[in-house]
């Protein structure tokens, strides 16, 4: 199905009033080659639509826990991959899959302990 960009600007202006920032994560190699997490590198802000999942079903499809983890949609595909960090309401996410559509994308997110 085609969806128009009037419908897309139209959605966007209704539904994605949240800002996030996209982070990617960085890594070095230590003298004896052992991987060391680096501090993520801010890629820049989205506006979006962002929620806590509140779905049980969702949660468990996608491998989160209601009440923590996060959903975020948006009318445009955002370059946002697998594993990059998300930091939304001072808390990191890291997005752990997508589901794109016709008229939106959404990224399933967890809680960051990393």
């Amino acid at each position: 199905m085609n969806i128009p960009q009037s419908f897309k600007d139209a959605q966007k202006a209704a539904f994605q009033d949240k800002t996030i920032q996209h982070y990617t994560k960085t890594s070095t190699k230590d003298a004896e080659g052992h991987v060391i997490a680096g501090t993520p590198t801010l890629v820049g802000p989205y506006t979006v639509n962002a929620s806590v999942i509140s779905d049980k079903l969702v949660a468990e499809a996608w491998g989160l826990k209601v009440s923590r983890d996060i959903l975020i949609t948006c009318s445009e595909v955002l370059a946002i991959a697998r594993n990059d960090l998300i930091k939304w309401k001072d808390q990191f996410y890291e997005v752990v899959g997508d589901d794109s559509r016709d008229a939106y994308t959404a990224l399933f997110c967890r809680l960051y302990e990393g």
